[in-house]
């Protein structure tokens, strides 16, 4: 019985190569959302009514609190996706950490 290392090869050659297409389609996604959350808040900051130092903090906060929920929720996605190229289901990984977080809420 021997082991069919071309086989193998290929097989990983082509995971790698779709990780790999994924990782950058979800960059660009990342990119493009980015900016436009960025254009978004810049709308709605010409539209209130708050003094131009209030307004421009304002924008500031929710900018890097969009990007940092974004960067957040589209690593995660891109993660489960890749460990289900790979073969591994993601499930125990999303049920432990709901636990986890049950477990800190109630401690806290």
């Amino acid at each position: 019985m021997s082991i069919k290392w071309e086989l193998i090869l290929k097989q990983i050659l082509y995971r790698l190569s779709k990780s790999f297409l994924l990782t950058i389609f979800f960059l660009l996604g990342y990119y493009f959302l980015k900016n436009f959350f960025k254009k978004s808040l810049k709308i709605a900051q010409k539209r209130t009514r708050l003094s131009k130092k209030a307004a421009t903090q304002r924008l500031a906060t929710l900018t890097y609190l969009a990007n940092s929920f974004l960067k957040v929720f589209l690593s995660l996605v891109l993660l489960m996706m890749i460990l289900r190229i790979w073969g591994l289901d993601p499930t125990p990984l999303i049920a432990s950490a709901g636990i986890i977080g049950l477990a800190l809420g109630f401690g806290a």
